[in-house]
């Protein structure tokens, strides 16, 4: 790590209970408290800055591998809590010019003032690792103009009109970001105003042209200013789009939506005045049949190592820094990696894993994909059968599925948003299946089963690990009960509010409890073993919704049986 970890101090006025607790701590190498970190930053800068109080894990050999690829125009798409945006940041802060002088070799005044810059200095202080490439740093750090956008979107997109909108407010934040050119003496005066414009009154006043030049044109107001060329730096490409995917109203104008917003950045990427781009998304459906070079999560290529965590940097982060035990550490193991990519490679969820480390003792240890990852239409997916299956009879049950390579047309997008929203799609079974698990794929919620995975034309995918199994073992309980009628979650409590004041006799008891077990039953293991098989499996689903259910269940039964009583 760059940035040491500080153990927070105890507030414990006691300082016998504080010695006794601080004893037991060393003794079972596990955290006192719950550590108080910051872990919502996503600006490279501010995690610098904040003095161990969250662990910083070295990724910026990740600019090595950028400017040496030889690629002008680059796009690595990654689930979400990969670190996208904290890699864009990263590099905004190493290209961006930061002195009045010009950035030239010869100018010695240039590269004083550079050393005294804060990027530099953080970038130094921290000994990060690109910092020991001298040439690059020499060459790279500090002397571009650089624009640098997130498309992020996490409110709905329910019109075309919205979807615009979204547009024209990224091109604003792209121009608040250069206001001193409205005051550039090497712009003309329209420049300048045009400037102005941008920053004063953006929802009015503009044509469709001028949003989708919108990037292009302040590239080349930067390219006058500064008589360099330009880096673009673009978030969440596809943000807007993915949430134009979930709305059934606007089905008609995803196409349009999606050509906007990637017209943005091809408008731009292609210009003379543009030195490079640098692109992060979750898919590739907006970009592809471009000249722009795609790197998909878990591909074989040199960014893998940079979007997640790799075994090396687990060991070093819940071992090394945070002191956690060995079963720990398997268990963090478990539950966030089998990320594997095409040549074996495997990867570690960072977020889930920072929230686990931060107390790894916590109930509930399921994190990152509670609040960012819900599976887009899966409820609307169990309605076709070879989905289900391969669900239920496969994946659930830690066995591989192929899925037909490729990547998304657009075309095919929209037939994905139309299948999402439930609405009927007139195409196969298996061409249905191929592009939704294709999509899992994307989100994070399907790997690689091994180094082995790409076979015939096929990917062998797998679901990675417990945190993805408990989140699709939730959702089809929540489809179940949904199928039953049982829409929100106070009907369930004033149900079952009823049936606790209720007598029962024994044959009732027992086909009350079999008809509520149907609700819960999602993998076939359930009904097609036997109830006491269910109970002691060992292969990760203990911590299931319904395997949590049945063993309660069970117990229940049990005690019921014992002492003769059915009811209150």
């Amino acid at each position: 790590m760059s940035t040491p970890l500080n153990q927070a101090e105890s507030d414990l006025s006691d300082s016998t209970q504080s010695s006794s607790e601080e004893s037991e701590h060393k003794a079972s190498n596990t955290p006192l408290n719950k550590r108080d970190w910051k872990l919502d930053s996503a600006n490279f800068i501010e995690l610098l800055e904040l003095n161990g109080k969250t662990p910083f894990i070295d990724k910026t050999l990740l600019i090595k591998e950028f400017l040496k690829s030889g690629k002008k125009r680059v796009l690595v798409t990654a689930p979400r809590c990969f670190g996208k945006t904290i890699n864009i940041s990263m590099l905004q802060h190493f290209l961006e010019i930061q002195t009045k002088e010009k950035p030239t070799d010869k100018n010695e005044r240039f590269q004083k003032r550079l050393q005294r810059t804060q990027n530099y200095k953080l970038f130094s202080e921290n000994n990060l690792k690109i910092m020991q490439e001298t040439k690059i740093v020499r060459k790279h750090f500090g002397r571009y103009p650089v624009i640098s956008v997130s498309f992020k979107c996490e409110s709905y997109v329910s019109s075309y009109q919205r979807a615009f909108e979204l547009c024209k407010k990224v091109i604003v934040e792209a121009f608040n970001q250069h206001a001193y050119l409205r005051y550039s003496p090497k712009l003309l005066p329209e420049d300048k105003q045009h400037c102005k414009r941008w920053r004063k009154n953006y929802l009015e006043g503009f044509v469709p042209r001028d949003v989708f030049n919108g990037l292009n044109t302040l590239a080349s107001y930067l390219y006058k200013h500064f008589e360099k060329k330009v880096f673009l730096l673009i978030d969440d490409y596809d943000g807007i789009i993915n949430q134009a995917m979930l709305r059934p109203e606007i089905r008609d104008r995803l196409k349009d939506i999606i050509q906007d917003c990637t017209s943005i950045i091809k408008n731009a990427a292609y210009e003379h005045y543009v030195q490079g781009v640098f692109i992060t998304g979750i898919s590739h459906m907006g970009l592809s049949g471009t000249s722009i070079n795609r790197y998909k999560f878990l591909g074989r290529h040199q960014f893998v190592d940079f979007y997640g965590l790799t075994g090396e940097e687990v060991e070093e982060l819940l071992t090394d820094t945070c002191g956690l035990t060995e079963e720990q550490v398997g268990t963090a193991r478990r539950k966030y990696g089998g990320y594997f990519s095409v040549s074996g490679r495997q990867i570690y969820n960072l977020l889930s894993l920072l929230e686990y480390a931060s107390d790894p003792d916590a109930r509930n240890q399921y994190y990152s994909w509670k609040n960012t990852g819900v599976i887009i239409g899966l409820e609307n997916a169990f309605k076709i059968a070879d989905i289900r299956e391969m669900i239920e009879r496969r994946l659930l049950l830690n066995r591989v599925i192929p899925v037909t390579t490729g990547t998304m047309t657009v075309d095919e997008t929209v037939d994905l948003a139309t299948l999402i929203k439930g609405q009927v799609l007139q195409k196969p079974e298996y061409y249905k299946s191929s592009i939704f698990f294709l999509f899992l794929l994307d989100q994070g919620y399907l790997a690689h089963a091994d180094e082995k995975c790409f076979k015939d034309g096929n990917y062998w995918l797998m679901l990675p690990n417990e945190e993805i199994r408990q989140v699709v073992v939730e959702r089809i309980i929540a489809y179940n009960i949904g199928n039953c009628g049982l829409k929100k979650t106070s009907y369930l409590r004033e149900y079952f509010a009823e049936i606790c004041e209720t007598r029962f006799e024994p044959r009732e008891f027992i086909e009350f409890t079999d008809c509520l077990s149907k609700c819960f039953n999602l993998p076939k293991f359930i009904t097609e073993s036997s109830t006491d098989a269910a109970f002691n499996r060992n292969d990760g689903y203990v911590d299931s919704g319904a395997s949590m259910y049945l063993t309660a269940r069970k117990d229940w039964l049990e005690d019921v049986h014992e002492s003769g009583h059915y009811g209150s």
